[in-house]
């Protein structure tokens, strides 16, 4: 048992399906801009987008909680009940919310330029994808993670095959496109809930006499995160309302799709995350800060190499990834996704820092910190976006995906000197670790981009045969230094033969 669940095993079968799912991901992600046209592909980003940080905010960190909770508990099968009982809580919630704005005509102060039927269905949205998130932390925190990468991919499957027969059938509108997700995501539930059942586990099942014990428990594990989450929303929405509110829905869709690269790029390093959380909430549990420091000294320098590597490649090869991924008509949004795409490299830190506030409950350390960075970089937003006749840059899309990328290195440093309190790191050895890892790599990047260009006439070709010759590269000088991610080379080779075996 203990073989079958170890980290590297269950990260194992998230790499697997994550090689899968990435051409998969791809193919939906260079269709969908094509299949919507710029102006609703821009208008679902930000109605997406926006709703994306409402359920954030009212989430403020109860997921997470309640994935450490299951994590060290997995018997505790009530608290299922509980917390689905709480999203319904939360649906209704946003759902009267919203009926209020359009009664009093202030959805276009909110949503510029936005039909409130697709705004309703924005909602909807957003609320399948929290549903979504959560079933794959129940499977994660129970030990099922085959099982729920298995349903995964075949979701991803699924809604690629029927993608791709509206792609040549029938053209899509804004409307029918929402509906299309929420057909995918049925599939998705209906075999994920009949593996738990299968399994004797009642996602609904809740006793009433535990209510005050869990209400008491989130509240106090996420009680202090509710002013960051607050801050984090009003910030991230300010953020797209500014893009959407001077400029339109056109430059909305240049930073969708560099946001949808960008997301990408985070597929490997994403499908860690959970797992590590999960490995340092049992550390903590019990007590014991060598595991956390050998979790954090392990995977940290490994996961954030990785997402360097995926990332420079894309980022300097921005030009033919705008015209893949979207098309001619997303030509000019090259540059913002040459930014973009940086995100999810400091992003992988990101996640893997606030991971040990989670899992630790310091949760108050981890929102004071957290609320203090986000207001700093409010004004910057602000002035790196707006026009230059309200004293900004000027820079739309890509200023906030500027801010975006700075605001994001700062934070995760600012964080790891507090870790560093916490469970004694070598803070400076992890700081030398992400400079020397993105410069190495951003060298073989561009010295393979350098030779490469102007081989083959076809630009499609150069990219993909630039792609192989990169890739050989790095695992060449990987494997000669692997110290660079924290491994011995015996230790690679084994991981190696073992994923594949």
């Amino acid at each position: 048992m203990k073989n079958k669940n170890s980290i590297q095993n269950r990260y194992k079968y998230k790499l697997f399906t994550n090689l899968i799912n990435l051409p998969i991901a791809f193919i939906t992600q260079a269709i969908i801009p094509r299949i919507l046209g710029v102006s609703s592909f821009g208008d679902f980003s930000f109605i997406t987008g926006t709703f994306t940080q409402i359920i954030a905010f009212l989430d403020s960190g109860t997921s997470i909680g309640f994935y450490t909770l299951l994590s060290k508990n997995n018997a505790d099968k009530n608290l299922m009940g509980f917390y689905f009982k709480f999203i319904l809580g939360v649906f209704l919630l946003l759902l009267l919310l919203l009926a209020g704005i359009y009664c009093l005509n202030f959805e276009h102060l909110v949503w510029p330029n936005q039909d409130i039927k697709f705004i309703f269905m924005g909602l909807f949205w957003a609320m399948l994808t929290w549903n979504f998130q959560i079933f794959q932390k129940i499977f994660d925190a129970l030990g099922y993670t085959k099982k729920g990468e298995v349903i995964r991919m075949s979701q991803k499957i699924f809604g690629c095959l029927l993608l791709i027969f509206f792609f040549f059938c029938y053209n899509l509108s804004l409307g029918a496109f929402f509906v299309y997700h929420y057909t995918v995501f049925a599939f998705y539930f209906y075999f994920s809930i009949r593996f738990l059942k299968r399994n004797n586990i009642n996602l609904f099942k809740w006793k009433i006499s535990k209510q005050n014990y869990y209400i008491l428990k989130f509240y106090r594990y996420s009680a202090p995160l509710v002013i960051y989450s607050l801050v984090s929303m009003i910030v991230g929405i300010f953020g797209r309302w500014l893009i959407q509110h001077f400029y339109g829905s056109e430059e909305q869709a240049y930073f969708g799709l560099a946001n949808q690269l960008s997301a990408l790029c985070f597929i490997f390093t994403s499908a860690m995350t959970p797992i590590f959380m999960r490995e340092m909430a049992v550390a903590h549990k019990k007590k014991s800060k060598i595991r956390m420091r050998y979790l954090m000294n392990k995977y940290i320098p490994l996961l954030y190499f990785v997402a360097c590597v995926l990332s420079v490649f894309i980022c300097l090869n921005s030009d033919i990834a705008s015209l893949i991924m979207g098309g001619s008509e997303y030509k000019s949004a090259y540059f913002t996704i040459s930014l973009m795409v940086l995100y999810p490299i400091h992003q992988t830190y990101g996640q893997l820092c606030s991971s040990v506030f989670y899992s630790t409950e310091n949760t108050k350390l981890y929102r004071n910190i957290g609320s203090a960075l986000t207001i700093v970089w409010c004004p910057f937003m602000y002035f790196f976006i707006a026009p230059s006749k309200y004293l900004g840059l000027e820079l739309g899309a890509e200023g906030l995906a500027y801010v975006m990328i700075i605001s994001q290195v700062v934070n995760v440093n600012v964080f790891l000197y507090f870790i560093r309190k916490m469970i004694f790191i070598n803070m400076i050895k992890l700081v030398l670790n992400q400079f020397f890892s993105f410069l190495s790599v951003f060298l073989v990047g561009y010295i393979v981009h350098y030779f490469m260009n102007g081989v083959f006439q076809n630009q499609y070709l150069v990219f993909f045969t630039e792609g192989i010759i990169y890739l050989l590269v790095i695992g060449t000088i990987l494997y000669c230094f692997p110290d660079f991610v924290s491994m011995k080379r015996k230790k690679m080779e084994a991981i190696f033969l073992n994923v594949f075996k």
